[in-house]
């Protein structure tokens, strides 16, 4: 829904979970988060059978460093 979105060229969406900016041309897929403790919440509105019935596999968090 968020038309700012950028996909890679595989159709695969990096969303970065971080408390700095990845970058000006990343900002769009940036998720801003407190330097310290959070708590990532994953919602669906009106979901569908996949994940009703547990078989939706959730995706992975991958930890990066910095460059």
């Amino acid at each position: 829904m968020t038309k700012s979105l950028k996909y890679g060229n595989d159709g695969s969406l990096d969303i970065y979970v971080q408390n700095i900016s990845p970058g000006t041309d990343k900002e769009s897929n940036w998720l801003p988060i407190p330097a310290d403790t959070f708590s990532l919440t994953l919602r669906f509105y009106i979901p569908e059978e996949p994940i009703l019935t547990e078989k939706y596999q959730y995706p992975t968090l991958q930890v990066v460093q910095a460059k």
